[in-house]
């Protein structure tokens, strides 16, 4: 037997929480160890950054709802740079996309937003729909088959189109809907599609409802599509 093992046979087990409790304090010993005082700086460093970024986060929500109390449309602006910000946290981001698709002032800074780079497409295409404003059309169809728009966005830019695209838009609406009709990967993508279609047999002419139908039809068509597209085909 090698060095250092003990036979629990010779011992007996009796001896057993006298072995387990030897255990157990050598492992609490490492454990319970004591911070050495560059450790515990900087656990303390840690701390101490940590409730200064919360503090600043609460500070800069409050500012965002107050801000968008105003109705003047540059206040909108300001709303969009927050929404904007890469190095904001994701409560501040949310907190000012939600308060800028509530937004029904500024519509000319929303305009311009969406010709920047990567804008926050979902909460404009909210704001826009809901202002009924028609000049957003072609510019939030550009969007639409922008592979970085991402589905929740995409289903709200969708949404809008539903409503405001007009015949200047068919060719954008058609290229995603062939696109996505029969990849569609998720329930946000699905809606996305469905109201694509509603915009198509409103504005599309006798090629678009010819299109949605032999999608329903198709095999190949998603079957959460198919599903969705058959009522409005029926109605037609």
């Amino acid at each position: 037997m090698p060095r250092g093992i003990l036979r629990l046979g010779s011992l007996g087990v009796a001896a057993l929480p006298f072995l387990t409790s030897a255990c157990a304090g050598a492992v609490g010993s490492e454990t319970d160890a004591p911070l050495t005082p560059a450790a515990q700086r900087s656990n303390e460093s840690r701390a101490a950054a940590a409730s200064a970024d919360a503090a600043s986060e609460r500070v800069e929500l409050e500012r965002l709802r107050e801000l968008a109390k105003s109705p003047d449309p540059a206040a909108t602006g300001r709303l969009i740079e927050a929404a904007s910000d890469a190095q904001a946290s994701p409560a501040v981001t949310a907190e000012a996309k939600r308060l800028l698709a509530a937004r029904r002032t500024g519509a000319e800074y929303m305009l311009e937003a969406l010709e920047s780079d990567r804008p926050p497409v979902g909460a404009l295409a909210e704001a826009l729909l809901a202002m009924r404003e028609a000049k957003a059309a072609p510019l939030l169809a550009r969007v639409l088959n922008e592979p970085s728009t991402d589905s929740e966005d995409l289903e709200k830019v969708a949404r809008a189109l539903s409503e405001l695209a007009t015949p200047a838009e068919k060719e954008e609406l058609e290229t995603f809907f062939m696109l996505y009709r029969a990849t569609a990967s998720d329930p946000a993508q699905v809606k996305a599609v469905v109201s694509v279609a509603k915009a198509l047999l409103r504005v599309g002419g006798e090629e678009g409802r010819e299109l949605i139908k032999s999608a329903e039809a198709d095999h190949l068509t998603d079957v959460e599509v198919q599903k969705l597209l058959a009522p409005l085909t029926a109605e037609e």
